[in-house]
């Protein structure tokens, strides 16, 4: 037991104030003044937080599960290009030099494009778009030809007449007006030749809109195949190379942002 006696006035207020063995209280409160205050505060802090979840409930039945609420600066998206590099540069006669070209286009093909196409609807021209039935379309990798990866493994890199492959980015709800297609051209004096696969460069329009992965599981969006074909005065030389989405009402050609409707990229190739 603490003896009183031996201890100062200041000792003896602090202590009574942390137990008092008179009154039995701690802390300057006894037990049932401790308990009606912890009820109150376990009260008041259910209540909180039950309003917060009601709150926060409230929200999320005004959110569409499928699509974004707000998405006004995802309405023009970009292109992407692969092999995805900035400058695709080798020397045809080393293998060593595109090799890694050569297998990112297998894994996008193979992987991604390969990869559960036949649980994909198979659309035939007088039918009703898949993306309308809420479907998703198969994409036929035959129709890039020789930049399919199936008659020529090495995409042309070995000729020195490289395959790249062009796609959209994803966005969920877009519907592109018009007849959307890719359209590429070549920054030098005397225009690099090229030649696209399908024939047309054409983004098929059964593919969109895209609904998001919770509907569309299994989306591929449309590929675009651009073949490069030099001549003999192109070796050496780098040319920048710019594709854009034409035909719709996709934006590209805004200044500010570079990567809307449009991808720019070098290529440069020695034998």
């Amino acid at each position: 037991d603490l003896d009183w006696t031996r201890t100062g006035p200041g000792a003896e207020t602090f202590c009574s104030f942390i137990y008092n063995p008179r009154t039995g209280a701690v802390l300057g409160r006894t037990r049932s003044s401790w308990g009606r205050i912890l009820l109150f505060y376990l009260v008041f802090y259910s209540l909180l937080s039950a309003m917060f979840c009601f709150t926060l409930w409230m929200v999320l039945l005004t959110l569409d599960p499928d699509s974004p609420k707000y998405s006004d600066l995802l309405q023009n998206p970009g292109l992407v290009v692969r092999p995805q590099v900035l400058e695709i540069s080798f020397n045809r006669s080393e293998p060593s030099q595109y090799s890694a070209y050569v297998e990112q286009l297998h894994r996008l093909l193979h992987s991604e494009y390969g990869r559960n196409q036949n649980q994909n609807q198979n659309q035939d021209q007088d039918q009703d778009p898949c993306a309308v039935q809420r479907k998703v379309c198969q994409f036929r990798r035959s129709s890039l030809r020789s930049c399919s990866g199936l008659t020529d493994p090495h995409f042309g890199f070995k000729d020195g007449r490289p395959c790249v492959i062009i796609s959209m980015n994803r966005v969920v709800g877009l519907k592109p007006s018009g007849d959307p297609f890719i359209n590429c051209t070549s920054k030098v004096p005397t225009p690099l030749k090229m030649q696209y696969f399908p024939p047309d460069a054409r983004l098929d329009r059964m593919f969109f809109p895209y609904y998001g992965k919770r509907i569309h599981s299994q989306y591929v969006q449309p590929l675009v195949a651009v073949k490069l074909l030099p001549s003999r005065r192109d070796v050496g030389v780098s040319h920048s190379i710019t594709c854009r989405v034409e035909g719709s009402g996709i934006k590209n050609q805004n200044f500010r942002d570079r990567n809307q409707g449009r991808v720019s990229f070098k290529v440069q190739i020695t034998q």
